[in-house]
């Protein structure tokens, strides 16, 4: 009859384990990649800086590309950097953007000597001009939005949560 207190206490420990296990797992943090500041008004001529920044990838990245969708009539992209110290991706990172009628395509990726990253950290830095008044969201297209491994492959994150921007262009 001694027995049978054991076998319950060590059923009892297994079912905790087991419970515990489970909550660790359903705790994973969702990735973000979203455009900072989420709005801002300025003038005609006008020059404001957006950020694109990574939150929370658990998944190691070897390069990105992404097209934003964007009103050109209201604003223009005057210049993009990427790569800096403190951001996702390190300064020797090949940074690549182009930009045409509504669209801004970006690429950054790394080169074979270096490791994939993940974290949180800035993609890029996007310098808009207010050209007409009116307001123009930023927006990172899902379909268009692309992770690499070191090999080249295309890798999936199984939940990004996407944020934009909209710049108010005022007279």
């Amino acid at each position: 009859m001694k027995i049978f207190p054991v076998i319950l206490s060590v059923i009892s420990l297994i079912a905790l384990a087991g419970c515990s296990d489970k909550g660790a797992e359903s705790v994973e943090s969702v990735s973000s990649l979203g455009i900072y500041p989420a709005a801002l008004v300025i003038s005609v001529g006008e020059e404001t800086m957006l950020t694109v920044e990574a939150g929370d990838f658990g998944a190691s990245i070897f390069g990105i590309s992404m097209r934003i969708g964007y009103d050109s009539t209201i604003v223009s992209l005057e210049q993009a950097e990427g790569g800096s110290e403190g951001g996702f991706f390190p300064v020797e990172a090949i940074f690549f953007v182009h930009s045409d009628d509504n669209a801004i395509y970006l690429t950054v990726t790394l080169t074979q000597d270096q490791e994939a990253v993940s974290g949180s950290g800035r993609i890029a830095e996007l310098t808009f001009t207010g050209l007409a008044v009116g307001s123009c969201e930023l927006e990172i297209l899902p379909e268009e939005l692309h992770f690499y491994d070191a090999e080249g492959s295309e890798i999936e994150i199984a939940e990004v949560e996407i944020t934009g921007a909209e710049i108010t262009v005022a007279g």
